[in-house]
């Protein structure tokens, strides 16, 4: 005897991307206001030992639930700059050779307004201005001054009064 053919069936849905970056050092649904211009990558989806990864629906805009058929064969998504404030959500939907699909997943909630930069900064140099003369009250040298704009933190807030909607 001699194998001929052998069937396989893959019916399972693949699953989504575990891990996401924003490649200019965007925090996810951070606000943050020096990164306009976002670019993300991806990893970790997965077909099991079914047909293999095909790609992914990707959808980028301001709905949180939001669907596109923008499809891309690689995991990374450059989507142009952004208008400020606003919240843009990178939704994917991964699927598999024979079309099977995982169910829509957001990956990144990204959050920009120029004004988060300046008021994270206007925040670094009251407290900058408080060192500076307790450390010249006391005869040392004060601290440098912070730099305008910087990298966004990971854990910088921004005041949610501001938004109501």
């Amino acid at each position: 005897w001699q194998t001929l053919f052998t069937f396989r069936y893959d019916g399972a849905a693949p699953s989504n991307p575990t891990s996401v970056i924003e490649t200019h050092g965007a925090g996810n649904n951070t606000w943050q206001g020096t990164v306009s211009d976002p670019a993300f990558t991806w990893s970790g989806a997965s077909d099991g030992s079914g047909s293999g990864i095909a790609g992914y629906d990707v959808y980028w805009g301001t709905n949180p639930t939001g669907t596109s058929s923008t499809w891309r064969t690689s995991a990374s998504y450059d989507p142009g700059a952004v208008t400020s404030p606003s919240v843009y959500y990178l939704r994917v939907q991964t699927k598999d050779n024979l079309g099977n699909e995982s169910g829509w997943q957001t990956l990144f909630t990204f959050r920009y307004d120029p004004a988060a930069a300046e008021s994270e900064y206007r925040e670094r140099l009251v407290r900058w201005e408080a060192a500076a003369a307790k450390a010249k009250a006391a005869g040392r040298k004060a601290p440098r001054k912070p730099a305008k704009a910087g990298p966004p933190r990971a854990n910088q807030n921004h005041p949610a009064s501001l938004y109501t909607g």
